[in-house]
């Protein structure tokens, strides 16, 4: 690994680490290293981030990271949907606008998949559009990490089989279920 790749890991996984114990509960799974888009748009140097939205998600969970991420410099975050568009929040209340689709993201350097309500979070887990984007970017990305019930998401994707990993305490039970190994505390590094 590259000094330039590690220095990024670090300083990306401490400024998630400090938004996610305000925000909630985190699991970070890390991947291969990332490498530039096949369009070569990635500026030199530039870490990517993709916030993947999910109708019934955790707004607090997407915003938070998003918020304190796309003010690090060099860093570009781009909110992620199965279609760009409005995306409904767990209260369903409050719309957030997904900039790209799936199929427009490849490789992100960082994933962040945000926790949600029980339906938003069940119904994920259930998704083979977005289980199986999920994998293929974590292929490629440097981080691969989720807030509270995002987690589950990670789980079922298959990332988390025989990981430590972490949750939203009343959650605990479904982590064992996707293969994971319910590990207390704020933030897990696996």
């Amino acid at each position: 690994m590259s000094d330039r790749q590690e220095h990024s890991r670090r300083g990306v996984l401490r400024t998630a680490a400090g938004v996610t114990v305000g925000a909630g509960i985190a699991t970070s799974v890390s991947a291969a290293p990332a490498a530039a888009r096949a369009d070569g748009s990635r500026k030199p140097g530039q870490v990517e981030v993709a916030v993947l939205l999910y109708d019934g998600f955790t707004a607090l969970d997407a915003v938070g990271p998003y918020e304190a991420l796309c003010r690090v410099p060099g860093v570009r975050v781009t909110t992620v949907a199965v279609e760009a568009g409005l995306v409904r929040t767990d209260t369903g209340e409050l719309g957030i606008a997904a900039a790209k689709s799936l199929r427009q993201v490849h490789r992100p350097d960082v994933l962040v998949v945000p926790g949600g309500g029980q339906r938003g979070t069940t119904a994920s887990m259930a998704d083979a559009r977005i289980l199986d984007w999920i994998r293929r970017v974590h292929r490629y990305s440097t981080w691969t990490t989720s807030i509270c019930t995002g987690s589950l998401i990670l789980g079922a994707a298959g990332l988390l089989r025989g990981r430590p990993a972490t949750t939203y305490w009343a959650s605990r039970p479904y982590l064992k279920e996707v293969g994971a190994i319910y590990t207390p505390g704020r933030f897990v590094e696996s």
